[in-house]
């Protein structure tokens, strides 16, 4: 997403396959993107 210039974190996801939750938010939204994060991350172990 740096093309566009929007925030984005990718969060691994353990599973049979390797596979990444990628999240991107509106500009500026870095702190929200990562505190969504961070619940997503607790939510999928």
């Amino acid at each position: 997403m740096n093309t566009a210039g929007l925030p984005a974190v990718s969060i691994p996801v353990s599973g049979p396959l390797i596979t990444a939750l990628q999240l991107v938010g509106p500009a500026g939204s870095e702190a929200m993107l990562l505190a969504t994060a961070a619940v997503v991350e607790q939510a999928i172990r």
